[in-house]
């Protein structure tokens, strides 16, 4: 881990560990879709179970729900250079992003 994601326990921060989560999520439901276009996480819940010291630090997401437009996931956060200990568990919803700007004027 790079000095940038530490906290002053050593541990990569709180806010990091989310962003991984919400970016696997994410990602898993796009690709899911066989979609090209990008999806968003609009809304995450995290349960933090240790600390992640050691790294590198992995995330693996399973898909729990999935349509053309939006999906569910559900994200394992891991400290693999810690006996691969959990170390949160991210449950995330995302959502399909439109693609190009709007021509009516909308946003």
């Amino acid at each position: 881990m790079t000095e940038y994601v530490v906290n002053t326990l050593g541990a990569m921060q709180g806010g990091a560990v989310a962003t991984l989560g919400a970016q696997s999520a994410s990602s898993a439901v796009q690709a899911s879709t066989g979609s090209n276009e990008l999806f968003e996480c609009m809304d995450l819940v995290i349960t933090y179970l240790s600390l992640g010291k050691v790294g590198p630090i992995r995330a693996s997401a399973v898909v729990t729900q999935v349509s053309s437009d939006w999906g569910t996931a559900r994200v394992e956060i891991r400290d693999s250079g810690s006996e691969n200990r959990l170390m949160a568990i991210v449950a995330a919803t995302a959502v399909r992003v439109q693609s190009s700007p709007s021509t009516d004027g909308s946003l």
